[in-house]
């Protein structure tokens, strides 16, 4: 899938466990089924994985991910998002937890 995706740190999680870490929005592209999307968090030398609410992801929607791990303020979190059917790494980025 051709998808423009972006990642926005929630800033009020700060120090938080299991809330909102950060926002995808889909700002352009195919539509996508949360059921078919992997979301990996890597940050301060623990790999999680979480995912979003199923359904459909279509242009204009915002999706916040938690996670159920404690992460504070100032962690660079590496967040990727791939489409599990055709194998697409469809984002690579960085966030810092503020």
């Amino acid at each position: 899938p051709q998808v423009q995706l972006e990642v926005s740190d929630v800033s009020s999680t700060s120090g938080s466990s299991g809330e909102e870490l950060f926002v995808v929005s889909h700002n352009g592209g195919d539509e996508l089924s949360f059921n078919d999307l992997s979301i990996t968090v890597e940050g301060s030398g623990t790999d999680v994985s979480v995912n979003g609410d199923s359904g459909e992801f279509t242009v204009g929607d915002t999706q916040p991910i938690t996670t159920g791990n404690s992460v504070g303020s100032d962690t660079e979190l590496t967040i990727r998002i791939a489409h599990d059917p055709s194998g697409s790494l469809l984002l690579d980025t960085t966030v810092t937890v503020e």
